[in-house]
């Protein structure tokens, strides 16, 4: 397995409350994710009858970090880092995130934690992924046992593609279920730990 090589990507996803348009949400976090120097890219999604709808994407010049306004949630962030960089992944995210929050109203209950559309990404609001490389695991059938064993702990185990997509290339996702009742380290550190040991068994 090439798991030092491998890509890791971690998401927070947090909503915003009512107030500000997209509009406004687009400037700022094209200020903040992109800075001066970088190139950023925006579009407005449209229903069918043509009306503007108010989504877009902001992404770096080296395509590590993006946000997503109104996609599934109102914020996705999502940075990318090649090697087992969990710990960057998050640093990153965590800093564009604080500077958000510091001029946007997230939707947050003292009791839940971070609200978001999806009620799988209630509480932090973070999905830690690792992208590995396991084709011993495929051609001996233990990748089963991987599955297996990742569900019992609340990791699952996806394809190349995330949610619902197959293993290609014996390639695989490995990411948190719950965000729910746990801090951000403690999830970050639990995917490098199991991450650390399938690549020991591969």
């Amino acid at each position: 397995a090439w798991a030092a090589g491998a890509a890791v990507k971690a998401a927070a996803v947090r909503p915003v409350a009512e107030g500000g348009g997209p509009g406004e949400a687009a400037y700022l976090l094209l200020s903040l994710a992109c800075g001066g120097g970088a190139s950023a890219f925006l579009w407005l999604l449209r229903t069918r009858n043509g009306s503007k709808h108010g989504g877009g994407l902001v992404i770096n010049r080296d395509q590590t970090c993006s946000v997503m306004i109104n996609e599934e949630d109102h914020l996705r962030i999502q940075v990318l880092r090649t090697g087992f960089q969990l710990k960057k992944a998050w640093n990153t995210i965590d800093a564009l995130d604080t500077a958000l929050e510091s001029s946007l109203n997230y939707a947050f209950s003292s009791q839940l934690g971070y609200l978001t559309a999806c009620p799988t990404n209630v509480g932090t609001g973070i999905r830690v992924s690792v992208m590995v490389h396991l084709p011993a695991l495929r051609v001996t059938r233990e990748i089963q046992k991987v599955h297996q064993a990742a569900q019992k702990i609340n990791l699952a185990v996806r394809g190349l593609y995330g949610e619902g997509s197959q293993a290609m290339g014996d390639f695989y996702q490995i990411s948190n279920q719950v965000t729910l009742g746990k801090s951000e380290t403690d999830l970050i550190s639990e995917v490098n730990e199991v991450v650390s040991h399938i690549v020991g068994w591969e």
